[in-house]
């Protein structure tokens, strides 16, 4: 009987050993299964991504404006080396409010996009837009802009998905253009210029006010701001003018407006005051030359392309998403202006400002030297090195 018992336990064993080794078997072939479609969702999504183009939201618009159909020949060239995307967004005609501002970034976000490039209309829609970003995994850098607000600035750089931001040597050029101005005899001064919230105007107006303290004998009699039209130019400037008369130059700090030297000049000339007032400014605009032909332009400084800024950093942002970052932590990249006090130079720099062909790298100088995986010593210094060479843009299909 104990035999029986015996034989009928080492059965049992055997009979409980071979279901372990099943249900071990079937949990080996269970997660070999699932491994495998993990595998093929990391296949999927690899190939996915691979074969998917990097998406960058901009705002160039279809307008007959020269400097943005330069940019946007540029931008081209870049896609056609990488193989990103630029979405153009400004049809969708957000405006320039904080409003718009926010919207415009929404809207990228809700379209898709890998990066941003922005022109905030102020500091204080910044915040917003770096929560935004962060949340979407979105890069996003800043043109045409500095952040004056350090609190502000500071939330900014600390986000991983802030790139930075490109704008012009505000101060200095304020600065710059004021005692030029100075120089040439000019005292009683009436000011043009954007809203006071505006980060750009805010820059320049430091600079003029600097200048100022070396040249106490200039005065600012009158200003005007928030101007967008031509029109509007035009009536402001009479205006300005025939209130107060001692006015001897007209300040054109800046405006949104791209033919508010050629609505200044008009409302000088229509008040019989050319030869009386001047006209100083700060951007090129079309027909700037032929102001100094007539003499009633006096001093300009800027960009010879207002446009080179987005441009400068789409490089950045391009860097960025192809995995080789410029700089380890976000900064700030300024290009400084070009002084014209002449006819002469005025003839000469009007063939680039008014290049409609203009080309601000050859394919071969950008493959070189502003992609980071060509170029490894491509950092923050070396990039503001090739930006301070090359603010004369001296590449142009129509060989200017």
């Amino acid at each position: 009987m104990w035999k029986k018992l015996f034989r009928l336990w080492n059965k049992l064993l055997k009979w409980k050993t071979i279901i372990k080794r099943i249900c071990f078997l079937l949990l080996i072939s269970s997660v070999v299964v699932l491994e495998s479609q993990n595998f093929c969702k990391v296949c999927k999504a690899a190939k996915k991504y691979e074969n998917d183009k990097l998406r960058i939201a901009c705002e160039i618009g279809s307008g007959e404006d020269i400097r943005f159909k330069v940019l946007k020949r540029n931008l081209k060239i870049l896609e056609k080396l990488t193989g990103v995307e630029f979405v153009d967004m400004a049809d969708a005609e957000f405006g320039s409010s904080n409003e718009a501002s926010v919207y415009y970034v929404e809207y990228a976000i809700n379209e898709g996009v890998d990066g941003i490039l922005l022109s905030p209309s102020s500091d204080q829609i910044l915040p917003t837009v770096c929560r935004l970003c962060q949340d979407a995994g979105v890069y996003w850098g800043i043109y045409f802009r500095s952040i004056e607000d350090e609190e502000i600035r500071e939330e900014c750089e600390s986000s991983p998905y802030y790139i930075g931001n490109i704008c012009e040597d505000e101060e200095n050029m304020g600065y710059n253009i004021t005692k030029e101005a100075a120089d040439m005899g000019y005292q009683k001064l009436g000011i043009i210029s954007t809203v006071q919230w505006d980060t750009t105007g805010q820059r320049r107006e430091q600079g003029i006010q600097k200048a100022m303290k070396e040249y106490p004998e200039i005065k600012i009699l009158a200003e005007v701001r928030d101007v967008f039209s031509t029109e509007d130019v035009y009536k402001n400037t009479k205006s300005l003018l025939t209130a107060y008369p001692e006015i001897d130059c007209i300040f054109l700090v800046a405006s949104k407006s791209g033919e508010a030297q050629q609505s200044i000049a008009k409302a000088i000339r229509d008040l019989g005051k050319n030869g009386e007032v001047g006209m100083a400014a700060i951007d090129f605009m079309r027909g700037f030359s032929e102001l100094f032909d007539s003499e009633c332009l006096e001093s300009v400084i800027g960009l010879p392309q207002l446009t080179i800024d987005p441009y400068y950093l789409a490089i950045k942002m391009i860097n960025t998403l192809k995995g080789y970052p410029i700089e380890e932590k976000c900064s700030t990249q300024t290009v400084p202006g070009i002084m014209v006090t002449s006819k002469k130079e005025a003839r000469q720099l009007k063939k680039i400002v008014e290049d409609e062909n203009l080309v601000f790298f050859s394919e071969e100088y950008i493959e070189k030297h502003l992609f980071k995986w060509n170029n490894p010593e491509l950092d923050e210094q070396e990039f503001q090195k090739i930006i301070n060479q090359n603010q004369r843009l001296k590449y142009s299909k129509s060989g200017n």
